[in-house]
């Protein structure tokens, strides 16, 4: 699954979640908090893919430590984000079972 699609599905829901006046500045703090760390996953897929493609082309031109080194940073950043957006879900649905 592609980093761009969990960052539109966890932005975009972010963006449409009901706030209090009271609670604005915190959610915009979330809002950001959340936005950095998909920013960053997104940052390290195109750095892995980079150096892959690099790689392919000429492998002489690349540190294999490093190559290995970006393609498990990116693989850890994704799992996290999607960790992020299944725990974001089940809250969501836990919320909404709540009996009001």
């Amino acid at each position: 699954m592609a980093v761009e699609s969990i960052q539109n599905q966890v932005l975009s829901a972010l963006e449409n979640a009901p706030t209090t006046k009271a609670s604005s500045t915190e959610a915009k703090a979330f809002t950001d908090l959340v936005g950095g760390a998909l920013e960053g996953a997104l940052e390290k897929q195109k750095i892995a893919e980079q150096l892959s493609v690099q790689a392919a082309n000429d492998p002489g031109s690349v540190n294999m430590q490093d190559l290995i080194t970006a393609v498990s940073e990116a693989e850890l950043s994704l799992q996290t984000m999607v960790t992020m957006r299944d725990k974001t879900i089940e809250a969501y649905t836990k919320i909404m079972d709540m009996p009001i």
